[in-house]
């Protein structure tokens, strides 16, 4: 597998999987390989279904969750060999919103890894724009033949993520895009950059918060110029030099 693509992880329950690991860590403490296995169990358990597929004695959800290549990176082994939070563990336990936080991390890493994901949401915003809401009876399909380089294995997983965000859902026999919770999941320009700001407590020199939209999230210039002046239009934002440096305050 390149880098396009996920990692081989089984028909993982995404919400729920990532989920129930990061809080049992966070209320549990650092947990070993040994602990966050038995962990997984009991949640299969509780659930009476399998939030986590066990194959020859690994679970591929939790290579997916720990893994420096092609995911989240949500828990990682201390210098003791015990799991705890990374950054992004810490940023969906304290999220408002664990969805839309799960949804922007899992984009903002598709851009430079999992890219088939990415290239997706590009073409479902394409056919949102032009009013293009049906996807079709083989979703699995439909998905696969938006990707340049067609892979089955991302088409589903990709499905599967999508339809537990609510944005694809069946209406009869047809599948159909929900543009409405889309747009509210993939925030708008001007919300994703307020959302960097306060990512850095509110405040980042200028320089830095430029160089952030382009060089993490990928965007033009012209780009990052567009949202920084309608957000100085609407006041959501100002400008300050304190130091010998310019900065980027959020205003709410």
């Amino acid at each position: 597998m390149t880098n396009k693509s996920f990692p081989r992880m089984g028909k993982s329950h995404l919400l729920k999987s990532v989920r129930e690991i990061v809080e049992a860590i966070r209320f549990g403490g650092p947990m070993s390989k040994e602990e966050l296995l038995a962990e997984m169990e009991r949640i299969n358990g509780e659930h009476g279904s399998q939030v986590y597929i066990q194959q020859d004695d690994e679970y591929p959800a939790f290579k997916f969750l720990s893994s420096e290549e092609r995911w989240l990176q949500a828990i990682v082994p201390n210098d003791e060999g015990k799991y705890e939070l990374t950054e992004n563990g810490e940023r969906l336990v304290n999220a408002r919103d664990f969805e839309q936080e799960l949804f922007d991390l899992l984009e903002e890493r598709s851009r430079t890894q999992i890219t088939d994901y990415h290239e997706i949401l590009e073409a479902i915003s394409r056919r949102v724009e032009n009013g293009r809401l049906e996807i079709g009876t083989s979703r699995n399909s439909k998905f696969e033949s938006m990707l340049t380089e067609p892979n089955s294995y991302s088409a589903s997983l990709t499905a599967n993520f999508l339809k537990e965000f609510g944005i694809i859902r069946k209406e009869g026999r047809t599948w159909v895009i929900d543009p409405e919770r889309f747009a509210k999941l993939r925030r708008n320009d001007e919300e994703m950059a307020i959302g960097v700001l306060q990512q850095h407590n509110g405040r980042m020199a200028s320089d830095e918060f430029r160089d952030y939209l382009q060089d993490e999230l990928g965007w033009t210039k012209s780009r990052v110029e567009q949202a920084i002046t309608t957000l100085e239009e609407n006041r959501r934002i100002e400008h300050q030099r304190a130091e010998g440096t310019n900065w980027i305050t959020s205003k709410g």
